[in-house]
């Protein structure tokens, strides 16, 4: 997805509480299960504890429980490239990829590059203009690329 001749886009989204709240919904959910299961079995509790453990390890290395790799600002280029900085301050050069998503109140975003951890805005998580704005520029974006592809003739 590209976007020649718009504006760059700076959006600080380091108030992201809308992933936080989405990790902890899915941690609390495995412990539920941990706590239904051990009326059932211990081995089934110890599962759902494990696997508990285990998405608050790949939440927490996504960045989506806050620390080191948390996404603090993002900065969509006019050339179409996203420049991503976390909390250390290392900025990583991304693309769009076509499994990211957008609604009227949230925004799934997600790399074509490896190790980028997917970034879930709420439009509560941003100022109002920078999401309104972020969202259209999606929806522009998208609509575009799709027009581009069967215009060859």
């Amino acid at each position: 997805m590209s976007s020649p001749g718009f504006p760059t886009l700076n959006i600080d989204v380091s108030a992201r509480r809308g992933e936080r709240y989405v990790a902890f919904l899915a941690i609390g959910l495995a412990l539920v299960g941990a706590t239904l299961l051990i009326q059932q079995s211990v081995v089934g509790a110890a599962a759902a504890a494990c696997i508990s453990v285990f998405i608050a390890c790949v939440l927490s290395r996504a960045g989506w429980l806050g620390g080191a790799r948390s996404i603090r600002r993002l900065v969509w280029q006019s050339e179409g490239q996203f420049l991503l900085t976390n909390e250390r301050g290392d900025g990583l050069t991304c693309e769009l990829g076509t499994s990211s998503r957008v609604t009227a109140h949230a925004v799934w975003l997600d790399w074509v590059q490896r190790g980028v951890p997917p970034l879930l805005l709420f439009s509560g998580d941003v100022p109002d203009v920078d999401f309104r704005r972020l969202v259209v520029r999606l929806r522009l974006t998208a609509h575009s690329d799709i027009r581009g592809v069967g215009d060859e003739s």
